[in-house]
Formats: C-alpha cells, sequence, structure tokens
C-alpha cells in the first residue's frame, strides 16, 4: 500500500485564532466511531481522532486497499454512522463498472 498522496492534505482551521493546524496527508476526510478515514491513492487509511479537541491520537494504517478512487477530486467509498464500509473495488486491468453497476469490458 503506498502512503504518498501528492499535495492532499487534511488540515483543521481554528475559527477563533484563524491558524491551520496539519493533521496528516490524505483527502475526502470523514470521522467514523472516533476515527478519521481518509484517501490515499488507491488505499483506505484510518487513525484514532480525539474529535472534540481535533487532535489524532496514533498514526495512520491502511485498511483497504485497492479500492476505485476516481482521480483527484473523489473516490468510490462512504461510511455509515454504525461503521459499515461500502466501497467499488479497482477494476480489473481493461474493464470498468457501468452506470449500471455492471463490469463490462473495453
Amino acid at each position: 500500500m503506498t502512503d504518498t498522496v501528492g499535495d492532499s492534505k487534511v488540515i483543521v482551521h481554528d475559527l477563533v485564532s484563524g491558524e491551520d493546524r496539519f493533521l496528516l496527508d490524505g483527502k475526502q476526510p470523514r470521522i467514523v466511531s472516533d476515527y478519521l478515514i481518509v484517501v490515499r491513492e488507491t488505499s483506505l487509511w484510518a487513525a484514532p481522532f480525539d474529535a472534540d479537541n481535533a487532535q489524532l491520537m496514533g498514526p495512520a494504517v491502511p485498511i483497504v486497499d485497492d479500492f476505485n478512487a476516481l482521480g483527484h477530486h473523489s473516490a468510490s467509498y462512504d461510511i455509515s454512522t454504525d461503521g459499515s464500509l461500502a466501497f467499488v473495488p479497482r477494476a480489473p486491468e481493461g474493464r470498468f463498472i457501468d452506470r449500471r453497476s455492471r463490469w463490462r469490458s473495453h
């Protein structure tokens, strides 16, 4: 699993002081059950997170590898409030998922 994401960073902005504080590399951050979940390349990573203090409580670790990240701005995953994860796996070489969620060949 790769640990590089280019310029994608998760930042906390303090509305009172106006200061920004770096948390970790990644994009599309979500907080679920005391974890901060981010996308890095084609992997999902989770770091223990204290939302009350906006602080990481440990390092990020990979939780899903090789899922469908749609370019630089979005990834095909979602997490419910109970922590259930749904994601679209990465398509095998020469295949894609059509609008009706069916695997197709080029």
